[in-house]
C-alpha cells in the first residue's frame, strides 16, 4: 500500500504522489531509488520550498534521502541555485 513517507497517510484518505529526488528533466529516473511516495500536500510543498527548509521542518526527509544513499549537499548543489533558489 502506498504510504506518504513524511506523515504515513494512505491512498485511502488523501491522494499520495511519486515525487522523483532526482527530476526527470535532469535525467532521474522512475527506479524506486530515485522516487518516494508522499501525499498530495507534502509533495506541493517540497516543490513550493527550497529544499534546505524543508529537511529542516522534515528532518525525517533528509534521514529518507541518506538512507537512500544519496549525497544531501550533492543534491542540495545541483537542484538549487545560490541563496535558495529553487534551479528550475
Amino acid at each position: 500500500m502506498k504510504r506518504c513517507a513524511l506523515c504515513g497517510a494512505t491512498a485511502h484518505s488523501i491522494p499520495i504522489d511519486r515525487h522523483h529526488i532526482k527530476r526527470r528533466k535532469a535525467g532521474g529516473s522512475d527506479h524506486p531509488t530515485n522516487t518516494i511516495f508522499l501525499c498530495r500536500p507534502h509533495h506541493q510543498e517540497i516543490h513550493a520550498t527550497a529544499l534546505t527548509e524543508f529537511v529542516l521542518k522534515y528532518p525525517q526527509m533528509k534521514q529518507e534521502l541518506l538512507d537512500r544513499q544519496w549525497e544531501f549537499e550533492e543534491l542540495r548543489k545541483k537542484w538549487f541555485m545560490p541563496h535558495g533558489h529553487p534551479g528550475r
